[in-house]
């Protein structure tokens, strides 16, 4: 039985607001710095997972600026932080990145070995449930309806990996589960289990019976990585199957919870021919497929509707890339540059997210002073910002 956790006395402190504006001296765009605290690093929660709550006026994020990772939230409006989580830490393997449903009034995360849930006006702190020992738990998300917690553990075979661990973790086949936890304290389910690798799980925000898992490893060796799992039902199927040579992944779920998106590469289905990167979306059966070629070999992507798309960029295209879908032709125009984020080896990975408006784009860089931060990019109209240019 989960043990009952005290928050630690920095729950509810306060700092001032580290953020500037600037136009970007690439794209002209006006972005907006949330983040500053001196040799700490923060970031937005996982691209896959809501960050704004009390109607959109708060984000949440996650800093280091305590010692270890925590929950803070962000006044857009005033700049002011709010220490939301002092809560022990996770081990080393097990993500701490939190969780909330859209506008909800809970953030789930990782504390020690138990899901936790954070509630965001009291601070008070409920332990829903504790993995056993010898596994990592993955990054959480929440049920449509709020009713679950959806997350996966791991069995923890790092003393059986090297230089190559996502190809010896892969080849290993680690246990592995798929939990749904209520948030009201009830029994746990277990929805998959297998000896293979299963890494983030993510339920559609509007459906609480769908969710997708992915299955980890190299990405031109996994069966399939997109895995769509019915509770309704019990039925489990592929989203984008590669007929070749090639993989997809990095997958999440359209505001309408009915559309998966990903990016992903392929080379053809006899394996010649050059690389081709492509990002886009598919109804959750697997139908309907929206894609476009990408620059590069391409990176995250977020879309709310098939209409407007961003990407990453790379550590090769440091700026983030928008792409507008033309209903006439049936093809995504662009790319065309929006932010910066100067993306090195070593550095957070960018997670862009448009906000659910579409007004602007969240976005992770270390472009400041080399610890990462969190960046708000506004949209201007798309055809104010500049082609991007190979």
């Amino acid at each position: 039985m989960a043990e009952n956790i005290t928050q630690g006395p920095r729950a509810g402190s306060h700092w001032p607001s580290e953020g500037d504006v600037y136009d970007d001296p690439n794209t002209g765009a006006t972005v907006r710095r949330l983040t500053g605290y001196p040799g700490a690093s923060s970031l937005h929660p996982y691209f896959t997972e809501p960050c704004l709550y009390d109607d959109g006026r708060r984000m949440v994020v996650s800093s280091d600026r305590t010692g270890d990772s925590q929950v803070f939230s962000i006044d857009l409006e005033t700049g002011l932080l709010t220490q939301l989580s002092d809560v022990p830490a996770v081990e080393s393997g097990t993500s701490s990145r939190p969780a909330i449903v859209e506008n909800g009034d809970e953030v789930y995360r990782w504390s020690g070995d138990q899901m936790v849930a954070i509630d965001l006006a009291t601070l008070s702190v409920r332990s829903l449930y504790e993995k056993p020992s010898g596994y990592h738990g993955k990054i959480p998300g929440v049920s449509a309806d709020g009713a679950n917690v959806i997350v996966s553990i791991v069995e923890d075979v790092r003393d059986r990996t090297g230089d190559d661990w996502m190809t010896e973790k892969f080849e290993l086949g680690p246990h592995s589960k798929v939990l749904s936890i209520p948030t009201d304290g009830g029994e746990v389910e277990t929805i998959v289990e297998d000896d293979r690798w299963i890494g983030h799980v993510n339920p559609s925000p509007t459906r609480p019976e769908l969710l997708t898992y992915c299955e980890e490893g190299p990405w031109g060796r996994v069966d399939n990585r997109i895995w769509v799992v019915d509770r309704e039902t019990g039925e489990t199927w592929k989203v984008r199957e590669m007929p070749g040579e090639g993989g997809v992944g990095h997958e999440y779920w359209l505001a309408d919870g009915e559309r998966v998106g990903y990016h992903g590469w392929e080379t053809g289905s006899d394996g010649d021919g050059d690389r081709r990167a492509f990002a886009g979306s598919a109804r959750y059966d697997d139908t309907d497929r929206i894609e476009t070629e990408i620059p590069g070999g391409g990176t995250h992507t977020h879309s709310n509707t098939p209409e407007l798309l961003v990407t990453d960029g790379s550590t090769d295209i440091p700026c983030t890339l928008l792409y507008r879908y033309d209903e006439e032709t049936g093809e995504y125009e662009g790319p065309r540059t929006l932010a910066t984020h100067d993306w090195q080896s070593g550095s957070p990975h960018p997670h862009s997210r448009l906000l659910p408006d579409g007004s602007g784009v969240v976005f992770d860089s270390n472009r400041y002073d080399g610890t990462g931060d969190v960046f708000l990019a506004e949209i201007p109209p798309f055809e104010d910002l500049p082609k991007y240019e190979a």
